[in-house]
C-alpha cells in the first residue's frame, strides 16, 4: 500500500514533478550514451522506468481526489 494517500496534494504535485525531471534526464542520459556508443545502458533504462512508476503513482493518487466522490 502507498504512503501516498496520506500526502497533501501540493506534495504529490512535487513529487510527480521530480520524477517526471529525473524520467527526463534518465532519457537524455540513455540517448547520449547511445549516440557515443551504440550501447543502451541498463541504469539509465532502470532510473527512467523507475522514474516513470513513481510519477505515475503520485499523478494516480491525484486524480484520484479530483473525482468527485
Amino acid at each position: 500500500m502507498s504512503g501516498r494517500k496520506y500526502w497533501s496534494t501540493a506534495e504529490l504535485e512535487r513529487d510527480a514533478a521530480y520524477w517526471r525531471k529525473g524520467e527526463a534526464f534518465a532519457d537524455d542520459m540513455i540517448r547520449k550514451t547511445w549516440d557515443r556508443s551504440g550501447y543502451q545502458s541498463p541504469r539509465w533504462s532502470l532510473a527512467k522506468n523507475k522514474a516513470h512508476m513513481n510519477a505515475a503513482a503520485s499523478e494516480a493518487e491525484i486524480a484520484k481526489r479530483k473525482v468527485p466522490a
